[in-house]
């Protein structure tokens, strides 16, 4: 006589997947991962906020955190199972998931499971351990913190650890995206001074051949926004300690002349931070030329390039504003100003090209972040004068006579006459270049 097993609800829908693999997915090497995880993951699927506590979440963490465990299986676990699982899922019951609606293939509490195993299984990331960082940095580039909460304590700092120390990660560029784990999975109340310290050290060594996916340059942009105030703090600091490393500087090569002495090396070294804003100036600016040789080659006035114009344009502006003081000093005050002068001359030669093709104005935002940045480098005082920064002052006093003169009589009338403060950039700056008020005092 037959008999009859009542099945949990776990155990049907673990049925119900199994029937659904692919034989490409449930290959017989990982017979045994597919078995243990398919529920695990399903069950997963169906949680919303506020479960990070649930029973299967602490399941799967501890699969991937078992020593048994290899790179490969642990790929294979936040891959192609938990793609299929998902999409099963998603087909068979759709209104009980909670998933990643752009991927449909994400369960969202996946992310962050895997990046707290990740963390608590490689206290180093090499080898093979390098491929799966690279696969947990994919699976959380739209991980919603706002929904689903931060990762640990533990996490948090065995990530900033690991992006500002080459002995932990020796992959500089894995170093550079796994920003893009403390941007989604970090809370950024804690920790924000070694996180800053951690990222300007990963940006020291930065090259544009770095910049892909998630952490473009725009990715960059929403790094520093996401420090928030800790950031301007920073800035303001180390605005200080490149004016105090000049005057050690100067009155030590004084010395070295005047005494002839052996030269101490330890004292013409420039600081990290100061190598890391020289990378982010030169990648800016690269970028810049690189796009605009492209919007040349296809024509400047399409308004496909848009929306890189905008998104170009609010990077700049907030890489200036996060660290305008430091910008200011003489160690980076010419490499800051030929930035300028190559974005003022992208977005307005780029805007000239679309009025004079379209008959009006598309590239608003991209004009009025530029306004926004020259309003940030020049003003007045209380007694109604100008104030113009030294960067301002280097950018007329370099370009005024060549490409400043040029531009101007390539802008077209319409473009400026509704943003002061490049109206005053063009036509009131160059009468004030001999009056500079000290840029401390005025907006330390």
């Amino acid at each position: 006589m037959p008999r009859f097993v009542t099945l949990t609800p776990r155990q049907k829908v673990s049925c119900l997947i199994a029937a659904a693999m692919p034989k490409e997915v449930g290959t017989p090497a990982m017979a045994e991962v597919d078995r243990e995880l398919m529920p695990i993951i399903a069950e997963l699927t169906t949680l919303g906020p506020g479960n990070d506590q649930h029973p299967s979440a602490r399941e799967l963490f501890n699969w991937l955190v078992d020593p048994k465990r290899t790179a490969e299986e642990f790929i294979y676990a936040i891959g192609p199972v938990t793609q299929h699982v998902c999409c099963v899922m998603v087909d068979h019951f759709y209104h009980c998931v909670s998933y990643d609606t752009e991927t449909r293939t994400n369960s969202v509490y996946l992310c962050k499971v895997s990046a707290e195993a990740l963390a608590a299984r490689c206290p180093f990331l090499e080898g093979p351990w390098e491929t799966v960082a690279w696969h947990v940095v994919a699976l959380n580039s739209s991980y919603p913190s706002e929904e689903y909460g931060f990762a640990s304590n533990f996490f948090s700092a065995w990530i900033i650890s690991v992006i500002g120390d080459p002995n932990l990660c020796p992959n500089s560029y894995l170093r550079f995206h796994l920003i893009t784990l403390v941007r989604r999975l970090v809370d950024n109340q804690h920790n924000q001074s070694q996180a800053i310290m951690s990222v300007m050290y990963v940006c020291s060594n930065l090259d544009i051949g770095h910049l892909w996916g998630d952490m473009n340059l725009h990715g960059i942009a929403h790094m520093f926004e996401y420090f928030g105030d800790h950031l301007f703090n920073f800035d303001k600091q180390l605005a200080d300690r490149l004016n105090n490393e000049l005057n050690l500087r100067s009155s030590a090569i004084l010395q070295d002349v005047a005494y002839n002495h052996s030269m101490n090396s330890a004292i013409y070294t420039e600081l990290r931070e100061l190598r890391a804003l020289v990378a982010l100036l030169k990648i800016t600016r690269a970028y810049i030329l690189q796009k605009y040789k492209y919007f040349l080659e296809n024509g400047l006035c399409e308004v496909r390039h848009r929306f890189v114009c905008e998104s170009l344009s609010h990077t700049v502006y907030v890489l200036f504003s996060s660290f305008r003081m430091s910008f200011q000093k003489p160690q980076l005050v010419d490499l800051a100003a030929s930035c300028i002068m190559d974005f003022v001359e992208f977005v307005l030669l780029v805007s000239t090209a679309m009025v004079a093709h379209h008959g009006t104005l598309l590239y608003t935002e991209a004009l009025v972040n530029t306004d926004l940045l020259l309003e940030k480098l020049l003003g007045f005082d209380y007694s109604c004068s100008m104030v113009i920064t030294p960067v301002l002052t280097k950018l007329i006093h370099r370009y005024y006579h060549g490409r400043l003169s040029n531009l101007i009589e390539k802008l077209h009338p319409s473009i400026i006459v509704d943003f002061p403060s490049l109206y005053e950039f063009f036509y009131e700056v160059p009468n004030y270049v001999g009056v500079v008020h000290d840029f401390d005092e005025t907006f330390g």
